[in-house]
């Protein structure tokens, strides 16, 4: 990564930039900032780190025109078709699966005026973000990564728009969402976003938006009646969620036979063979005991070694796990003995009959290029009879008329799970949340609604407690830069050691990170009268000085909204020391101190002594790494940045050293002295790094230094600053 950084030239100056959005009146900060930053930088890997709903696919479109308009071309990306068909039509960004860009052989490109737009970049896994940016290179094109990673991570293995991001990736952050449209919701989401997980479900129990019913019968019973009392304009605006596919097969099931009892939907005449996709990872697809009878296995290649042809459908008969080998009946009816592990592009589904009527809701589960389908996109049942000829209308208004014999990569599309619905708005959303709902699925479920959210689940006070726990992927590339494991973009000098780069200082901050939500998560879960010692308020007053004032902890602590099976200890145990990114004798303390912290007694009875162990731990932790000194400057520049994004929230300007200025002056009259205020334009603006990566450090120095002092003397009359009591020393 560090070898693209100020490799390319600016995209544009600041006043073409200026210029091109004069007439964007109702841009947030956050909107303006992420196309200032894309269009002045000059590193070839940059991000856009945005909450659901922030406007970026809007603000896409506008660097895709000021690009253009400086001769450079646009391409966009994304891991699922559906994503790129939104990126292409809401963007106008011709736009392609990450999949096909990988297969693909391109010669590379005579100049660097390329530019690579990702979509839903937190789905990448990590070895398609390896591959894709192995791919830019050689092509000579930017790439830009957007994405959450709040949201759904890969079903793969790694979470590389997050390792990035905690590598230094310089990145843009979109943190206003502008998609829901009541003041409730938008108080729900905020509070989801801010990692208020509790507080959130008591704000959307309090406001109707939860329906608790024990009985999962009468559960899906009552989000049944509820849809069918919407008017069909109603219905066509609103997305039905379950957790996992066999909620979804029955809440369908259910909705569609009341459906027909009102005539609404046609009578069932036609058994459909559905191939369902086991999303089985490449790693288990390798192993003969992740296979059943039935299942069908379509490889993505041919592989003349197996005598597997590619595209074609191969139905398991039987498995030998000592083996490791599976045996399957080709299209032609022959038994063949495969190795699944010599055939790792593939996909394996499973066999499931639908049955099908006229008005039935499908889509395809499969591209077909030839055929110009795309996986998740969606069809109407106009006519069909019992042989399966169908005359089908997609939602385009295209008619086409299929036969739906045989094995068909099609499903319903009534009810969608969690995961195939990120990315989508409705006007209204219906939900079931129950034992599969987590942090990520909980977070994408509600941000989807603009104007109507209902939640049905088994208990308020269990969803609460479930929507705690994470279940992104947390490996080593979480907490070391993302080129340490993939190489990418990382030849400049693979020997390098010194932890004091800024590397080193973005994966303390991570790990620094981590421990701050397990100890929230921990004192929250005891928090109690009796056992609120003055001991536990020393040790978390002293975890926040020692980590550099790091304002979210308190945050955090307050919030309360964090789960606790991801522990410090959990988080460290996955770093190694590669290349002493981190000194090992650092590591080893604070891994052995941090594995302390992990709370091992869940009983109530034993909360006061949980809440003596961990102050004890956080005691013996920061005894050990405060005489080194080193985690107050590994947090030092993310502390100012947030101190950046507070005081430039709610400035509307499309001028940067305006914006700049009056930052400057909000943070003034907070009480903040001049360094802080330095170091807070320093490590926050846009304008500062342009001239920085232009004009070098030392006119960069000195536009900060004159921007602090015309703030102090226009300032009347001036007044002796007072540092306040939430600014901390570093």
């Amino acid at each position: 990564m560090q070898t693209g950084k100020g490799q390319v030239a600016a995209i544009a100056t600041p006043d073409e930039i200026d210029r091109h959005l004069a007439q964007e009146n109702t841009l947030t900060q956050g909107q303006r900032g992420a196309i200032e930053m894309s269009g002045g930088s000059c590193d070839r890997v940059i991000a856009w780190q945005g909450v659901a709903g922030s406007g970026k696919t809007y603000s896409l479109k506008l660097l895709k025109d000021l690009a253009e308009a400086k001769g450079y071309t646009i391409q966009g990306f994304a891991p699922s078709a559906e994503a790129a068909h939104t990126l292409a039509k809401a963007a106008h960004i011709p736009s392609d699966t990450v999949a096909s860009l990988l297969s693909r052989q391109v010669a590379p490109s005579p100049t660097d005026k390329t530019i690579w737009i990702v979509d839903e970049a937190g789905l990448l896994s990590a070895k398609d973000a390896h591959a894709l940016l192995q791919r830019a290179t050689a092509q000579q094109a930017r790439v830009i990564l957007v994405g959450d990673t709040r949201q759904l991570s890969a079903v793969e293995a790694g979470n590389p728009f997050k390792s990035l991001q905690a590598g230094g990736i310089q990145t843009a952050y979109l943190e206003e969402s502008r998609r829901q449209k009541t003041q409730n919701l938008k108080a729900a989401v905020a509070m989801i976003e801010a990692g208020q997980l509790e507080q959130a479900i008591h704000h959307l129990d309090q406001t109707g938006a939860i329906q608790a019913i024990s009985q999962p019968d009468q559960r899906f019973q009552k989000i049944t009646q509820d849809y069918l009392n919407l008017s069909p304009k109603e219905q066509r605006n609103t997305l039905l969620l379950a957790g996992t596919h066999i909620e979804r097969l029955a809440l369908t099931t259910q909705i569609r036979r009341a459906l027909q009892q009102q005539n609404t939907l046609g009578e069932d005449t036609f058994t459909l063979t559905s191939l369902r996709s086991r999303n089985l990872t490449t790693a288990q697809a390798t192993y003969a005991s992740h296979y059943q009878p039935g299942d069908v296995i379509v490889p993505n290649y041919t592989y003349k070694s197996q005598g597997l042809v590619k595209y074609q459908q191969y139905r398991v008969i039987q498995t030998n796990r000592e083996t490791n080998r599976i045996t399957v009946e080709t299209p032609q009816g022959q038994l063949l003995t495969i190795n699944p592990a010599r055939c790792q592009r593939k996909t394996v589904y499973a066999i499931q009959q639908i049955l099908i009527a006229r008005g039935d809701q499908l889509r395809w589960t499969r591209n077909n290029r030839d055929a110009k389908i795309r996986n998740g996109q969606r069809f109407t049942i106009t006519a069909i009879d019992q042989a399966g000829n169908a005359q089908i209308v997609d939602n385009s208004g295209n008619h086409t008329q299929v036969n739906l014999q045989g094995h068909q990569y099609i499903d319903y599309a009534l009810v969608s799970t969690t995961y195939s619905s990120q990315g989508k708005t409705a006007d209204r959303l219906m939900a079931l949340m129950d034992s599969s709902i987590n942090q990520e699925s909980f977070y994408v479920a509600a941000s989807r609604a603009k104007h109507h959210l209902c939640i049905y689940t088994a208990d308020t006070a269990e969803l609460a407690q479930r929507v705690l726990r994470s279940q992104a992927n947390e490996i080593a590339s979480d907490y070391i830069p993302l080129f340490q494991v993939t190489h990418a973009q990382t030849q400049k000098n693979p020997h390098h050691t010194n932890a004091s780069d800024p590397d080193c200082r973005n994966v303390g901050e991570s790990l620094g990170d981590r421990l701050a939500k397990n100890l929230a998560a921990t004192l929250w879960r005891d928090r109690h009268p009796a056992t609120r010692e003055p001991q536990t308020t020393a040790a978390v007053n002293r975890f926040h000085h020692s980590t550099g004032g790091y304002t979210s902890l308190i945050e955090q602590l307050e919030q309360a909204g964090l789960e606790l099976d991801r522990s410090a200890a959990a988080a460290t145990a996955n770093l190694e020391p590669v290349d002493c990114i981190i000194p090992e004798q650092h590591l080893g303390k604070s891994t052995a101190v941090a594995g302390k912290l992990r709370p091992e007694l869940n009983q109530p009875e034993h909360q006061l002594e949980r809440q003596q162990q961990l102050t004890t731990a956080t005691n013996e932790l920061f005894s050990r790494l405060e005489p080194t000194g080193s985690l107050k400057k590994l947090l030092k520049k993310r502390h100012y940045q947030k101190l950046w994004v507070h005081y430039s929230q709610g400035i509307q300007t499309g001028n940067p050293r305006e914006l700049d200025y009056r930052v400057a002056h909000k943070a003034f009259s907070a009480g903040l002295d001049h360094k802080e205020i330095g170091l807070i334009l320093s490590a926050g603006s846009a304008y500062v790094r342009q001239i920085h990566d232009h004009s070098g450090k030392q006119p960069a120095l000195h536009y900060v230094n004159q921007t602090v002092r015309n703030i102090s003397q226009r300032q009347a009359p001036i007044r002796k600053l007072t540092k306040p009591q939430s600014q901390l020393e570093l």
